[in-house]
């Protein structure tokens, strides 16, 4: 008797272990998949195979996936047809549901990552990160978007003289672009800012060492911001001046350089050339003033930019 059920026993396991061994594919009746282009992996689950041979059933193309939202069904006619025409194993246990349902994950691309990618890609063309203080980029909405999908920046025209840059974003699946939109990005360079080393009361003197050049984004510069601390010729202050601050123009009192009816140096530059000559100042004029100036050996009135003391600037 004994013998009998170790004989029964070992026959049981046998057949067991020959059934495990046998390889399978078996497919579910639905499947949510995050590729773009549909693989056996992505729907079937292998079994009882070398790794050789599961590596190439799982690479058995059909055909694309679905988009975002929508969804597409396999007969078991398509998935027998092509497991048969791509070549089974012998003896391979088929395990296939009457028809499959494929629908495609989803993600959320959120409007910083678009932006951030935008902005990415501008600094890059530029070539000069140092020379931006910022890219702005308009807000994006977030979309709904295949999982797994990337994002793709081109830009399309660098900045002449301008403060604005025109990029195309694309929204890619794989290397399909489902998603184009125009970008128009702010750049707003950093630029020499005079400002004040420290507090300044009001009625005392302002000259070039209480100042110090730092860089801030242009587009924080003030229109009469002080350019060239040389203008600070016996400048004293109208008002009370905070130390960090930059300094303009109405905020001191700077004595002309050249005083109306005062005899002046005419420079005359260009091309390699310079050339003087002796005029009289027809109006009063601080550090980089244009101001009416008669030759006086010509008696010809001409213009000409306040460069330093009694002297004009002019271009031939």
């Amino acid at each position: 008797m004994l013998r009998t059920l170790l004989f029964g026993f070992a026959f049981w396991a046998t057949t067991v272990s020959g059934a495990s061994a046998a390889p399978q594919l078996q497919v579910p009746g639905a499947v949510q998949v995050r590729s773009a282009h549909l693989k056996l992996g992505d729907v079937a689950r292998l079994s009882g195979l070398s790794p050789a041979e599961r590596e190439r059933l799982a690479a058995i193309d059909l055909g694309p996936a679905p988009a975002v939202g929508t969804g597409r069904l396999l007969p078991r006619a398509f998935l027998r047809s092509t497991l048969e025409a791509a070549g089974l194993p012998a003896g391979m246990v088929l395990r296939l549901p009457e028809r499959l349902e494929v629908t495609r994950a989803s993600a959320v691309l959120e409007s910083s990552a678009q932006r951030d990618a935008v902005e990415a890609a501008v600094r890059s063309h530029l070539g000069q990160v140092d020379t931006l203080a910022s890219v702005k980029v308009p807000s994006l909405p977030d979309l709904q978007v295949p999982a797994g999908a990337t994002l793709g920046v081109s830009v399309d025209r660098a900045p002449k003289g301008g403060r604005t840059v025109s990029t195309t974003l694309r929204v890619l699946d794989g290397k399909v672009a489902i998603r184009t939109q125009q970008v128009v990005v702010q750049i707003d360079p950093l630029t020499q800012t005079w400002v004040l080393r420290g507090d300044i009361g009001r009625g005392q003197p302002v000259t070039s060492g209480d100042l110090v050049s730092v860089m801030r984004p242009a587009s924080e510069q003030p229109a009469d911001a002080i350019r060239d601390p040389a203008e600070l010729i016996a400048a004293t202050a109208r008002r009370d001046l905070t130390g960090g601050e930059p300094l303009v123009r109405r905020a001191v009192e700077v004595q002309p350089m050249v005083a109306r009816g005062q005899r002046v140096t005419m420079v005359a530059i260009g091309r390699g050339i310079r050339v003087s000559a002796v005029g009289e100042a027809l109006a009063a004029g601080r550090q980089g003033d244009t101001i009416r100036i008669k030759n006086l050996d010509s008696n010809k009135v001409v213009t000409g930019r306040v460069s330093g003391p009694q002297t004009v600037q002019m271009e031939l």
